[in-house]
């Protein structure tokens, strides 16, 4: 499985890939096709749930510098689709960077791997609430605080 993408096109990407919760290794496809068409760098969104299998392979996928984890996030996720059994889940999200080159100098802290006692992924009725839903929270110090 690969996507059709010219190689070494451009400097970096900036990508939200499909988390690969319906087809599995679907995440890995994109970052493998953004790795092989940039020069640089490529920054990611995946499942926090997914960070040890993301880090432990980022080499193996072209990335000489390995990647780290810049961000976790918290992503409200409406009920978009039919196969969306709940009304809204939170979903902890990590921003990654993959250093495609193995040169780019380090401009961040990783974070340690999350801790198995915080929140997992979890529903709840947003009704009333006045807003379509997705991404709630900020970044503080290379961490998402929920406002």
């Amino acid at each position: 499985k690969s996507l059709p993408l010219q190689t070494k096109r451009a400097h970096t990407c900036i990508q939200n890939p499909p988390f690969g919760t319906r087809l599995k290794g679907a995440d890995v496809i994109f970052v493998k096709a953004a790795i092989a068409s940039v020069t640089c760098a490529v920054y990611s969104l995946h499942k926090t749930s997914t960070r040890d299998f993301i880090l432990a392979n980022a080499n193996n996928w072209g990335a000489k510098g390995g990647a780290a984890v810049l961000a976790e996030l918290v992503f409200d996720i409406p009920k978009l689709y039919d196969f969306h059994t709940k009304q809204s889940a939170d979903i902890r999200v990590d921003l990654i960077r993959f250093d495609v080159d193995g040169t780019s100098p380090s401009v961040h802290h990783p974070l340690p791997p999350p801790a198995s006692s915080q929140r997992g992924n979890q529903s709840r009725d947003h009704k009333g609430r006045g807003g379509r839903g997705g991404h709630r929270g900020h970044i503080r110090n290379g961490r998402s605080k929920k406002k």
